[in-house]
């Protein structure tokens, strides 16, 4: 187990995992408790994935290319 850090809120969640040890999920967005974004961890850092015209957004799986959905 590995703690992979936050969007700045204070709880994530990992979905799925490739083999390239990418990892998808949801994170609590900084200032907005009630809020999440999807994320692609990567190299030691996490990136907001944002959302389609929405508040909340979750990963639930990544292909071996980095493809999240």
């Amino acid at each position: 187990m590995q703690d992979i850090g936050t969007l700045g809120g204070d709880n994530s969640q990992g979905y799925g995992i490739n083999e390239s040890d990418q990892i998808t999920g949801e994170a609590e967005i900084r200032n907005r408790p009630v809020t999440s974004h999807a994320f692609i961890y990567s190299n030691g850092s996490m990136r907001d994935l944002g959302t389609l015209y929405g508040g909340n957004s979750i990963g639930i799986s990544i292909n071996a290319d980095g493809h999240v959905v």
